[in-house]
């Protein structure tokens, strides 16, 4: 298991969210999160039947980033909060070109049981862009309220303010 690393923005150093991942077939991709938190912040208006939550990100969620190799350079990104909701977007140029989706062949379930905040995704291989045979991703999760958020990646940014959307910092995480 890994140990998603604090952005040097973060104030809190005892949060440790802990990520794994496993291509458990040609066509799955297995990614599970979990972190201790005292309390959840969460918005109960979202939805947890469509991926279609626009701004979920301003509470608590686990992110995957990913894509397969390609000159496009087009990645997936997934959300899940504790309360299961989802949200999923086709990025082709950061915070340029993006398509929100609404319905793809991935599963996401999110948890929050005894201050323990989990998430689980299965990763349709069909929904991630790209044509090539690595994969390559980098994983996210944001904590606490708005006035104090806590931002974690496998492999964080280094500039003053947390930028999730930089598939330079994507890591290879397996071969098809």
């Amino acid at each position: 298991m890994d140990i998603l690393k604090p952005h040097r923005s973060n104030t809190n150093l005892l949060l440790t969210p802990k990520l794994s991942y496993e291509l458990i077939s040609k066509e799955i991709l297995s990614v599970k999160f979990m972190v201790q938190i005292n309390e959840s912040h969460t918005e109960q208006s979202f939805n947890t039947n469509f991926w279609d939550n626009w701004g979920l990100w301003n509470f608590d969620v686990f992110e995957v980033f990913i894509q397969r190799e390609s000159r496009e350079n087009h990645y997936l990104e997934l959300q899940v909060s504790p309360l299961s909701q989802k949200f999923a977007l086709l990025v082709e140029k950061p915070r340029e070109t993006t398509h929100k989706l609404k319905s793809i062949n991935s599963r996401a379930i999110g948890s929050f049981e005894k201050n323990l905040f989990g998430a689980n995704f299965e990763i349709a291989i069909s929904d991630i862009p790209g044509d090539g045979n690595l994969l390559k991703a980098n994983f996210h999760c944001i904590l606490g309220p708005e006035n104090s958020r806590q931002h974690f990646s496998l492999n964080p940014n280094t500039e003053l303010k947390p930028d999730f959307h930089r598939p330079d910092l994507f890591l290879t995480i397996g071969e098809l």
